[in-house]
Formats: structure tokens, sequence, C-alpha cells
């Protein structure tokens, strides 16, 4: 099975986007805000949760 997320919409406090399931749309998403984070977090690296400053724990979407 493919997941291919697609970000339409990029908010200051939402991000919008279309999930499709092998090639067919699927539904609609909602994620929080796309944050720029750091190329390479020191701790993740080490196998630890991110604290990096501009982290916002269990709200921030995953960078493109």
């Amino acid at each position: 099975m493919e997941l291919t997320l697609r970000r339409k919409f990029k908010g200051a406090a939402y991000t919008i986007g279309d999930l499709s399931l092998d090639g067919k749309f699927f539904c609609n998403t909602i994620e929080d805000a796309v944050r720029d984070l750091p190329a390479e977090c020191p701790d993740t690296l080490r196998g630890k949760s991110c604290a990096c400053k501009e982290k916002v724990y269990a709200r921030t979407a995953i960078p493109a």
C-alpha cells in the first residue's frame, strides 16, 4: 500500500492536504502548521525525542 500526502494549503495555524491510497483519493487532511526545523536534530540522531525550540511536541507537522 502506498500512501501519498499532498499538502494544498499551508496556513499560519494549520495545513490542509489530500491523502491518497495507491494513487486513489481517500480523504482530506488537517495538520498543525509546518514550522521551520533544523535540517538535522542532534537529539533524534541519538534516538531521543526532538527538543529543538521550533518543535511543538505532538503538534508540528512533519516538514516537507
